[in-house]
């Protein structure tokens, strides 16, 4: 589910899980990945998205260049659901080691985090798991033509 609010010259920004979007005005029926100016990962300093958002509207007229072929798109982004996994498991990892040398009083707040990054890692798990599926349907494709 995401949320949307409208940028004057610039376009729409989504809020889409941990990512905001900011997608062109200028083309209309272009699928989102392929008119998107900028991915924002959040959270993200309020000074910073300003900043941003004032780079955008400085620029002038975004200029689209030619979209990413779908197979390149869901590379890019099982390299980066990849690189959220690694992120994870190391998160977990940390977490782990440093329960075993809290007193049991503090033990309860870090056992819950384990559990939701558990929960989180799992989540990516899965998603990359359908783009896993996704890119194996693009080689069969090519080595059937």
């Amino acid at each position: 589910m995401f949320q949307s609010i409208f940028v004057s010259s610039i376009g729409f920004m989504f809020a889409v899980k941990d990512t905001i979007i900011i997608q062109s005005l200028t083309t209309s029926s272009r699928k989102m990945r392929d008119n998107t100016v900028r991915f924002i990962e959040k959270p993200i300093d309020t000074p910073d998205f300003l900043l941003t958002i004032a780079e955008l509207l400085t620029e002038g007229t975004v200029q689209i260049s030619e979209p990413l072929g779908e197979r390149k798109f869901y590379q890019g982004y099982r390299e980066r659901l990849e690189s959220k996994l690694r992120q994870k498991n190391t998160q977990i990892a940390r977490t782990e080691r440093l329960l075993t040398t809290l007193p049991p009083e503090q033990r309860p707040a870090f056992e819950a985090l384990l559990h939701q990054c558990e929960g989180e890692r799992g989540e990516i798990q899965e998603e990359l798991n359908q783009i896993y599926q996704i890119l194996d349907e693009f080689k069969r494709k090519r080595s059937h033509n």
